[in-house]
């Protein structure tokens, strides 16, 4: 039998996917694919662009889940969905009941990051200045990503056109740092996992 994921944390990138995936990876009840970032439903962004390899095939990214045993919650965190204009519907179409956490942060502090990321992996060697001009020039799918990744307002609503508000859960950056401890028990309830 095919074990796909029940939840996703689909929240934009430099906005704290990895320490969320982190702690709930740790959670006894909880499944976490063994690989952060497969994109398996971001059909509509590079690999280029998310500066890595997407697993594509549907047996391979099934594979993320095979040690599963009998964990109530089954997720992957991949950013790209909260971005990816294909994302919601595709994910709705293979898992109609699945729930979904929006991790967002500020957009301009989030912009800003996301600029220093690629500064530092060699995408990009301008200003931050010149990468947001760039952006604004840019076509879907290119160097695009750091202002298109904070566009919550139509990220969100891809999400509600095929998910019901009570299976989405939106949680901002601040207040995920701020408060982490009663932001994972909130996740937790979301998830209806028992809070260790």
């Amino acid at each position: 039998m095919e074990q796909w994921p029940n939840f996703f944390i689909a929240g934009a990138p430099r906005a704290g996917t990895t320490s969320l995936y982190e702690y709930l990876k740790d959670i006894d009840d909880i499944f976490m694919s063994s690989i952060k970032e497969p994109n398996y439903f971001s059909v509509s962004i590079s690999d280029k662009i998310l500066l890595q390899r997407s697993f594509r095939k549907k047996n391979e990214y099934l594979k993320l889940f095979q040690g599963v045993k009998d964990e109530k919650a089954i997720g992957e965190g991949s950013h790209s969905y909260l971005w990816d204009p294909q994302s919601a519907k595709l994910i709705h179409q293979n898992i109609p009941d699945a729930k979904i956490i929006l991790l967002l942060r500020n957009p301009v502090e989030r912009a800003f990051s996301h600029y220093l990321f690629t500064v530092s992996v060699g995408q990009e060697t301008g200003t931050f200045s010149d990468a947001i001009t760039k952006a604004l020039k840019a076509k879907p799918d290119s160097s695009g990503a750091i202002i298109e990744a904070g566009l919550y307002g139509q990220q969100i609503t891809k999400y509600l056109e095929f998910f019901e508000k009570e299976k989405i859960k939106i949680v901002f950056s601040e207040e995920f740092i701020k408060n982490t401890e009663s932001t994972v028990k909130e996740i937790l309830e979301f998830l209806e996992v028992d809070v260790p």
